[in-house]
């Protein structure tokens, strides 16, 4: 994000530091935290609405969830280790994609191929559907808002999170579940 991007942010320094609480949280329980809960908690509850502005959190209506340019931002590291591990699950979720490109994929299937754990599998692949339209659909937990399955588009070669055009995030169209309500790129809810 660059600093023309944190002046937009009514308070850049109060908003950064709610998103390292939510990012650190998000790594920490693997799950998200609720969006609600977050806005009791918060003096400013308009902070939250400058993160889902800037794109830097994507809300589910119910979940604030980090997106890949709200990792970069923070440079913490929690936020390092899991932008390193969404860029393994990215790279691996293209070779699925050549693979089997119309089959659901499940979280735990990537997770044993990766050896890495399952939630950390399912809240990766929910940031990396917030922050680019890689998925025709897929499945979150209802209590976590981590993916459980998601079917890849075509997109998935194409947009990239970890490469922002012009300063924008990737994706121009939502993505969600078909069975439940999902998050788009920028922050966009897709019900």
């Amino acid at each position: 994000m660059s600093s023309k991007d944190l002046r937009s942010l009514s308070d850049p320094s109060g908003a950064l530091d709610l998103l390292r609480k939510i990012i650190d949280d998000s790594v920490r329980l693997n799950a998200f935290p609720s969006e609600a809960a977050i806005r009791a908690q918060v003096a400013g509850p308009w902070l939250v609405d400058d993160l889902l502005r800037a794109g830097l959190l994507a809300s589910s209506g119910s979940f604030l969830v980090p997106t890949i340019e709200g990792l970069k931002a923070v440079q913490t590291p929690a936020a390092d280790k899991s932008l390193k591990e969404a860029r393994q699950i990215f790279s691996r979720l293209r070779e699925l994609y050549v693979e089997l490109p119309h089959r659901h994929q499940e979280s735990w299937e990537i997770a044993r191929h990766l050896g890495f754990d399952t939630n950390l599998v399912g809240r990766l692949i929910a940031q990396l559907t917030a922050s680019a339209s890689i998925a025709s659909t897929w499945s979150p937990e209802s209590e976590s808002w981590r993916a459980v399955s998601i079917l890849l588009s075509d997109r998935v070669l194409s947009e990239d999170p970890f490469r922002a055009a012009s300063g924008e995030t990737p994706g121009a169209s939502p993505c969600g579940s078909s069975s439940s309500a999902g998050v788009g790129p920028r922050g966009r809810s897709t019900s």
